[in-house]
């Protein structure tokens, strides 16, 4: 049962969910492609399809205590959701390539998309719940006992209340139905150029035109509408690769592309389906605009097995769509809308090192890093005062809300930075019988919040284990790895853990083409993993631990097809012989 026994705690949310979904597709592509006399003078014909059918049903059972409030201080629902959907699509493209120098073609492209979706959510509650509750003093009630449809081991019935007694939420019921025709221009230019020292130079430069009509049919609350939009959207883009040798290259690449806002975040109906994060459109929305930079360069020499690959980018995000939050520190109820934001950024590197370090080439060497970085900026605010509350006292009005935060200057840009840093080391021995190897890797990640301090973090992952690989002249074969996993720097120590994860896997290949292979894998023997991540935003921080069947035993038949004969024979029927 929920309590408060400092008298410190905001609110008490206990919610269990569960649900099923079926899901039917298929879909068919055909290509044609025609040489037009010149070499390099080609006509390409795409047609493709696809068809689906969605059932999802969902339930939810959840208890909200609010501490801080002295009236309406329970809310609990008890909620049905059928949303069967329907889609399908068809598409064809029609592209045609042109040389037009020495090394050089241009490419011109037109693609024609149609689209229907049809989605109908149906949300069934028991009206007012938490009233009935309390005309029946059960006002102690856990979500767990409205799973169990129970209290104190006997079922509601006996108290008065008839939980398949479900209407309709007409506020959180949604239906909608889009059409959409989807067109998309390509023009590329294409130029390889060779160089008297035997290199190259690649590039490609182009642009995307993507005119887009979209009609919709969407009914939701008191919303009955139907929405036709128009939109154009553009999408640069350029490669550069530079061929030095056979195993090195350096390629650098650039693509911009803009991102409109879906047709249901610019309707502004409220949906209060979670009592505590309430949400609604903006219909001032505007398109975001990304643009993405990459560098690479990778080089390997043969003789001595070594290589490295170095890798940078770097993503540029203007008017980004983030969800404006604003929180109720005496309910604990998160107010949400998507609103247009400026100041995102991220940016990484990868670097890779590997190498033989003796003579016969047995014992390799392999590391590799990763450094992140990203900046996420969006709105939050705490500052809900006795004007602000009006607007979600009884019937909410989220654009008074946001209104009169944005008009006195309440909502404030919160910015999280956020910075990783990984490392991975392995050796390893190997010959025709056995491959061993050892490994260790780490993980750290800092994250600072200028407005939310608690939000500040500092955690660590680090691993170190070991692997074995053992080939039988019988064609049998056994591998094994084991690893000591650990986390450290969360608040909750459940979750600062260290964890010893073992895998083992038997096989055998068999037939005289040794082309059929039987195994039987057995992962986390000791069945100690878990499942533990952390994620960032402008506006919270969320740690999450999923319980999930990480041990189990698989066995797989594997059974390999040549259906193009040996190589001899594919050299053959490609040359027209």
């Amino acid at each position: 049962k929920m309590a408060d026994p400092n008298g410190i705690r905001v609110n008490g949310n206990e919610r269990i969910n569960n649900g099923n979904n079926h899901n039917n597709n298929v879909n068919g592509e055909l290509q044609i492609n025609r040489r037009l006399g010149v070499p390099g003078r080609n006509l390409t014909l795409n047609l493709g399809g696809s068809y689906s059918e969605i059932n999802n049903e969902s339930y939810s059972r959840s208890v909200v205590k609010y501490f801080q409030r002295t009236t309406d201080d329970l809310n609990a629902d008890y909620q049905n959701t059928m949303s069967p959907s329907k889609n399908y699509s068809y598409q064809g493209r029609l592209s045609y390539t042109e040389p037009i120098l020495k090394g050089t073609v241009v490419q011109l492209s037109y693609q024609a998309q149609y689209r229907f979706q049809d989605s109908d959510r149906e949300m069934m509650v028991y009206d007012k719940l938490e009233d009935a509750l309390r005309e029946k003093g059960l006002t102690d009630v856990s979500a767990v006992d409205l799973y169990n449809g129970t209290y104190n081991g006997l079922p509601f019935s006996n108290y008065g209340i008839d939980l398949t007694m479900l209407t309709k939420d007409a506020q959180n019921s949604q239906y909608a139905t889009y059409r959409e025709f989807n067109q998309n221009v390509n023009l590329m230019l294409r130029h390889n150029s060779k160089m008297e020292n035997g290199q190259e130079l690649f590039f490609n430069l182009g642009v995307n035109w993507q005119p887009q009509r979209t009609e919709m049919d969407y009914a939701k609350g008191i919303v009955d509408t139907s929405v036709v939009r128009k939109i154009q959207n553009w999408a640069p883009r350029f490669n550069v690769r530079w061929k030095i040798s056979n195993t090195s290259q350096l390629r650098v690449r650039y693509n911009g592309s803009m991102t409109q806002p879906s047709m249901t975040n610019l309707i502004e109906v409220t949906d209060n389906s979670n009592p505590l994060y309430v949400s609604t459109g903006n219909a001032g929305l505007k398109s975001s605009w990304t643009d993405r930079f990459n560098l690479d360069y990778n080089n390997y020499i043969t003789e001595k097995q070594m290589g490295w690959n170095v890798n940078g980018w770097v993503n540029l995000n203007r008017r980004t769509i983030s969800n404006a939050t604003i929180y109720d520190t005496e309910s604990g109820i998160s107010y949400s809308r998507p609103m247009n934001v400026d100041g995102g950024w991220n940016a990484g590197t990868w670097m890779g090192f590997n190498t033989a370090i003796d003579k016969g080439k047995h014992f390799n060497f392999n590391w590799n890093q990763n450094i992140n970085y990203s900046r996420n900026v969006g709105y939050i605010s705490s500052d809900l005062d006795a004007q602000a509350k009006q607007f979600v006292t009884g019937n909410i009005d989220m654009n008074g809300l946001f209104d009169y935060m944005d008009r006195n200057n309440l909502l404030k840009k919160a910015t999280t930075r956020s910075t990783s840093i990984g490392e991975n080391v392995r050796f390893n021995y190997r010959n025709d019988l056995i491959e061993v190897g050892v490994n260790s890797g780490m993980n750290y990640q800092h994250a600072r919040n200028d407005m939310q301090k608690n939000g500040n973090r500092d955690t660590w992952s680090f691993s170190y284990g070991g692997n074995v690989v053992i080939n039988t002249p019988w064609n049998l074969q056994f591998s094994s790895d084991i690893s000591q996993q650990s986390r450290r720097g969360y608040d909750d120590a459940t979750m600062n853990t260290n964890e010893l994860i073992w895998n083992a896997q038997i096989s055998q290949t068999f037939l005289k083409s040794k082309n059929a292979t039987v195994s039987v894998q057995w992962n986390d023997i000791l069945r100690q993993r878990s499942s533990i991540s952390r994620n960032y935003s402008a506006t919270n921080r969320s740690d999450t631990w999923t319980n999930a069947i990480h041990s189990y035993v698989m066995v797989h038949l594997i059974y390999r097809f040549n259906l193009l004969g040996d190589k001899e024979s594919r050299q053959a029927g490609f040359n027209g012989d």
